[in-house]
């Protein structure tokens, strides 16, 4: 059962099994992002209209015109790299393992780095060119992993940034156990489609319209059989996966 208007009909291109991946994992990218407990991102234009311009996004000056993603291969990731993307990044780095690094760029990251790569390298990337000194810099790093290592790295990448101002490190942990450094804000993701119905509802009417174009992608899934595989898919994710969404049918 689900809240009504946060439901989507799902295009004649897209099988029920992309569907089963893409609600919760999107949502919560979205609410990263956009909503004001995460990185209160302006929201696109047309947003709750319908009025599709994906050529006249808001400013992106005071972050400047960058985020990094860490984990883009993730669920949540892949579709925090596209509302990023939507949103009016012009430059969308991120994390993943080489052979996703071609699937990314498709979805619209545009500059990659190995998942292992230091947060030095990866501050030097994000480090915006040509900053005006009136404005407020605010640099944002989404950690679509939430661990502790990976927010300890986005913590470090916020913090070698120059022009060094205060961070936004977003995640779908609510919870972030080391100590953060005092330019650093963590904010944790909450994303409950019923509790945030300003934003869900909107939300999930542009998704339709989003998955009906080709704007958005949902996650690549990999079928694991019925009910009978569960162990076999617990195992699997304990191990962690990474680029696809496992599925299971009934």
């Amino acid at each position: 059962m689900f809240f009504s208007p946060t439901g989507t009909q799902i295009p004649d291109s897209m099988s029920f099994k992309q569907a089963a991946g893409t609600c919760l994992a999107s949502f919560t990218a979205f609410v990263g992002l956009f909503h004001e407990t995460g990185a209160n991102i302006p929201l696109p234009s047309y947003l709750p209209s319908d009025d599709y311009d994906p050529k006249n996004p808001p400013d992106m000056e005071k972050f400047g015109s960058c985020i990094t993603v860490l984990g883009g291969s993730s669920s949540v990731g892949q579709f925090a790299i596209q509302f990023a993307r939507i949103a009016g990044f012009t430059k969308v780095i991120s994390t993943s393992s080489p052979q996703h690094h071609v699937y990314l760029k498709s979805l619209g990251a545009t500059h990659l780095f190995d998942r292992n790569a230091s947060p030095e390298e990866l501050a030097l990337a994000a480090t915006p060119v040509d900053m005006k000194p009136d404005v407020e810099y605010c640099p944002i790093v989404f950690d679509a992993v939430g661990t502790t290592a990976t927010a300890i790295c986005g913590a470090a990448i916020l913090s070698g940034l120059s022009p060094s101002n205060s961070g936004l490190l977003v995640s779908p942990s609510v919870v972030y156990d080391p100590a953060l450094p005092t330019d650093v804000e963590f904010r944790g993701i909450y994303a409950l489609a019923m509790a945030l119905p300003e934003t869900s509802v909107p939300y999930f009417k542009a998704l339709e319209k989003w998955l009906e174009t080709g704007e958005v992608q949902p996650n690549r899934v990999r079928v694991l059989g019925n009910l009978d595989n569960v162990e076999q898919a617990l195992k699997m994710s304990e191990k962690g996966v990474s680029g696809v969404k496992l599925v299971m049918t009934l």
